[in-house]
């Protein structure tokens, strides 16, 4: 990934945590409140090992550098192949611990799951990276 979509990618999570930034000279950004320092990258369907996958591993690294930033959760999501809403938003609640202190990164697959999650349960923030606007025609 080039610097810039890397510095791109980091204001574009901080932004939502944090309606507050300050930039010093060299473009470092960091958390100036006590916003949601807690993140959750829920990956698209289909990507097996999701530390290997894509850019997750990357990104968890990544914002875990970042200032003010505690956690960034990633973990390999059940029914990954089909991604049913019924398995997902359950094991996002329970087992990620997703709430109103924690910024969902949802892609593709996982950003479908992340709206339907923010239906019914707040959160402090969203972040879809290539998000369907689709069903797929699926029943699931």
């Amino acid at each position: 990934m080039h610097l810039q979509t890397h510095r791109l990618v980091h204001f574009a999570l901080l932004l939502v945590a944090n309606r507050s930034l300050a930039f010093s000279s060299s473009l470092r950004m960091s958390v100036t409140s006590t916003a949601a320092r807690r993140l959750v990258i829920v990956p698209g369907n289909g990507g097996g090992d999701v530390t290997q996958a894509n850019w997750y591993g990357w990104a968890q690294r990544s914002l875990a550098d970042l200032p003010g930033i505690e956690e960034v959760l990633l973990k390999n999501m059940p029914d990954p192949y089909t991604a049913r809403e019924s398995i997902w938003l359950p094991f996002m609640k329970d087992k990620l611990k997703c709430d109103a202190s924690t910024i969902i990164i949802g892609h593709s697959s996982g950003a479908e799951a992340a709206l339907r999650f923010a239906e019914t349960n707040r959160v402090a923030g969203l972040v879809l990276v290539s998000a369907c606007v689709t069903d797929l025609g699926s029943a699931n």
